[in-house]
């Protein structure tokens, strides 16, 4: 043994033999004598009773505050251990993944519905660049992905503080466009020629 271990093993035993010494020997310190309760009544539930009505005094005369009584209600309902999480209790439809795409534009022409995720054009099917999600189906407010068959994730499109603009109807020259379900704007197209 090192003599940082025989240090250490010697404090101990002096810690245990100061603490046996303070526990079994008497504390000659105090002056406190045994109470003797002397019988002078001959009809002890009498004194029972007033001990009992002088104690019902005390608490009649205590006023409980509505945190107190709040407590007291709450004392015999079931305890939530919200503090500890089990592993096998974590829902996985709940963990947020981080790197979901941004939903910011949707586009509808005839039958064929784009999305715009994360700057890029998709349709319902396509697999997204750079990650392993599909794309199930497009709504204008939502677009609904799956990544490697699992639950399906709902991604909402951002909006923006422009507002968002829809188109209605195309037709040679002009286009239809709604503005946050406001009335429809037509907008002439000019030819680049």
């Amino acid at each position: 043994m090192e003599t940082r271990e025989k240090i250490i093993v010697m404090a101990a035993i002096t810690a245990i033999i100061i603490y046996g010494i303070y526990f079994f020997l008497p504390d000659s310190s105090s002056d406190k004598k045994p109470v003797i309760i002397e019988n002078k009544s001959e009809n002890t539930t009498d004194d029972v009773y007033m001990i009992i009505d002088m104690i019902n005094k005390k608490l009649s005369a205590l006023t409980i505050s509505n945190p107190e009584l709040f407590i007291i209600s709450q004392s015999n309902s079931d305890w939530n251990d919200s503090f500890i999480i089990k592993k096998e209790n974590i829902d996985k439809q709940k963990i947020i993944d981080i790197s979901l795409p941004k939903y910011s534009g949707y586009l509808s022409m005839g039958n064929k519905k784009f999305a715009v995720l994360n700057g890029s054009e998709y349709q319902a099917g396509e697999n997204l660049e750079s990650s392993s999600y599909v794309i199930e189906k497009i709504y204008p407010d939502k677009v609904v992905i799956r990544k490697n068959n699992e639950n399906e994730i709902i991604v909402p499109i951002e909006k923006s503080d422009k507002g968002s603009y829809v188109i209605e109807k195309m037709f040679q020259g002009t286009v239809v466009i709604r503005k946050n379900n406001e009335n429809e704007i037509i907008v002439p197209i000019e030819d680049s020629d």
